[in-house]
């Protein structure tokens, strides 16, 4: 942590750490919190995470491994924690954010969402849900190449960004993404009530993801009441 904060120059004002946390004689991970502070030099630039329009691509930026140790999903769907997290490599994230931040301040973006727990699969569910209106679906095709479907779909490879923007724009992005040495695809486009996701190649794809968005804002904006009101 010391040396990404030297590397990104980020500024750390205060912080905790808790090594030794139990709960009714059971232990938690320990939770180290750091408070960080930044500068947002135009208001006019920030952007939100969520999709906006229909009929924006979806953009990943940022590359997809193997990367399934330490992940949400071995521990909520297996019961597995364990395996060594994704490796950050710091060059490589640098020139991602470098990447976005840029397209972000040219307004050649609509939306941007970091990749994180869960995986891909998860940031671009949040991204249709995380609005407003909580209903923008989006259809979206993924080519696993050798990679495993629950790797490509939840694995946690860091440096990647969800993006989206006009059609138009579409060029400009790559472009720019390219420049920079920065993986950069069209994945699919914004529209529809549902969140649907392909994966296969050319020849073959198979529907794996088909769920309403408004049953995914559902579970995501309530689940915390239905446990508290089960126990």
């Amino acid at each position: 942590m010391k040396d990404a904060c030297e590397h990104f120059k980020i500024p750390i004002v205060s912080g905790n750490v808790s090594f030794y946390n139990e709960t009714n004689g059971l232990s938690i991970y320990p939770t180290p919190m750091l408070g960080m502070v930044g500068l947002i030099e135009s208001a006019e630039k920030t952007m939100t995470q969520w999709f906006r329009e229909d009929g924006d691509d979806i953009i990943l930026i940022g590359a997809t491994r193997e990367d399934l140790g330490g992940s949400e999903y071995l521990k909520v769907l297996h019961a597995r924690e364990q395996g060594s997290p994704p490796y950050l490599n710091m060059e490589t994230e640098q020139a991602v954010q470098t990447c976005v931040l840029q397209l972000i301040r040219a307004g050649l973006l609509q939306s941007a969402h970091d990749c994180s727990d869960g995986g891909l699969a998860v940031a671009l569910a949040e991204s249709c849900m995380s609005g407003p209106d909580r209903s923008r679906g989006a259809v979206v095709r993924l080519h696993p190449g050798r990679l495993r479907t629950d790797a490509l779909l939840f694995g946690e490879s860091q440096s990647r960004v969800v993006v989206s923007a006009k059609p138009a724009q579409r060029q400009a992005i790559l472009d720019h993404a390219k420049g920079l040495g920065v993986p950069a695809a069209v994945i699919g486009a914004v529209g529809g009530a549902s969140f649907v996701v392909y994966v296969g190649d050319e020849q073959s794809t198979t529907k794996t993801i088909d769920v309403p968005v408004a049953t995914l804002a559902d579970r995501w904006g309530f689940s915390l009441e239905r446990t508290l009101n089960q126990a």
